[in-house]
């Protein structure tokens, strides 16, 4: 048989890839912080090693770090890492961009960004202890969520939990998914400790509101 040639083009398409981002904490001014970062490749490529990259608002480089060697468990193709960053020396609400520039794969991938906002707050000056008096609640108190403005902690098993704040008047409320909520207001002058009654959650019959209507 005599040789024969044949000339065709193809296009090879780049992958695609997406972004999540987590964890994102409130952080005291001037402070060192972390957030997650997961990528995914449509075609699930290993991604392993790749750097990602945070920038401000205008630009400057907060921070980078690398996506772990195995995708995060319970996940299909999700390598996640985590980034550390220094928050501003000053208060107030803050925005950030996330890049991922897969440049070090074989394969041509499409970069992906993302952003995120988070809140500097000031350091603190004062402890506020938190103790959750019950009202028929059967179920252990530890993991109540106690917040008091952008200050945060969770009680022990005793129902207790010490909340840094700096000086300054907040909302203090209380969260667990079995209990109703709690809202008060709280000025904060000092080291101080709180009694806070808590009730277990109301459950509505809505067929039994409706035979009232």
């Amino acid at each position: 048989h005599e040789e024969g040639s044949l000339a065709f083009a193809c296009e090879v398409l780049p992958h695609t890839t997406s972004m999540a981002i987590w964890g994102v904490p409130t952080p005291m001014k001037g402070s060192r912080f972390t957030v997650n970062v997961g990528i995914k490749c449509s075609a699930l490529c290993p991604l392993g090693g790749q750097l990602v990259e945070i920038w401000d608002g205008e630009g400057v480089k907060l921070g980078e770090g690398r996506l772990g060697d195995e995708p995060r468990p319970d996940t299909v193709g999700l390598y996640e890492g985590e980034v550390t960053l220094t928050a501003p020396d000053r208060t107030g609400v803050f925005s950030a961009s996330v890049g991922f520039s897969p440049d070090e794969l074989d394969l041509p991938h499409v970069d992906t960004a993302g952003d995120f906002t988070f809140r500097c707050v000031e350091l603190p000056e004062h402890t506020v202890t938190v103790r959750v008096v019950h009202e028929e609640i059967d179920a252990p108190l530890g993991d109540i969520e106690v917040r008091l403005g952008p200050y945060q902690a969770m009680t022990d098993s005793e129902g207790v939990a010490g909340v840094a704040v700096a000086k300054g008047t907040y909302e203090l409320s209380l969260w667990r998914i079995d209990i109703e909520p709690v809202s008060m207001r709280v000025k904060v002058t000092g080291d101080t400790e709180i009694d806070v009654a808590a009730a277990p959650r109301r459950i509505v019959d809505e067929d039994e509101e409706r035979m009232w209507m």
